[in-house]
């Protein structure tokens, strides 16, 4: 089971695309357009990734269950 640690972590990680963002836009005149295209659909599939990733520490730190209608917020001791 994961903590509210590992969910810090993950949170934390998404700084990364940040900085990976700035880097690309510090070299668009360097880059053809099809560079510039496929650089940022990486970097939206690593979002979408890291983001499936962080909602599932999320479920397992708050023990929540998504297969239900209703969530329960149940914290972890």
């Amino acid at each position: 089971m994961k903590s509210r640690f590992d969910l810090e972590m993950e949170i934390n990680e998404g700084y990364n695309f940040s900085s990976n963002l700035k880097n690309l836009s510090y070299n668009v005149g360097e880059l053809s357009e099809d560079e510039m295209v496929n650089a940022l659909i990486g970097l939206s599939v690593l979002i979408d990734c890291h983001t499936n990733k962080l909602y599932e520490t999320m479920c397992s730190v708050f023990n929540l269950n998504t297969r239900e209608d209703q969530m329960q917020f149940q914290f972890n001791d």
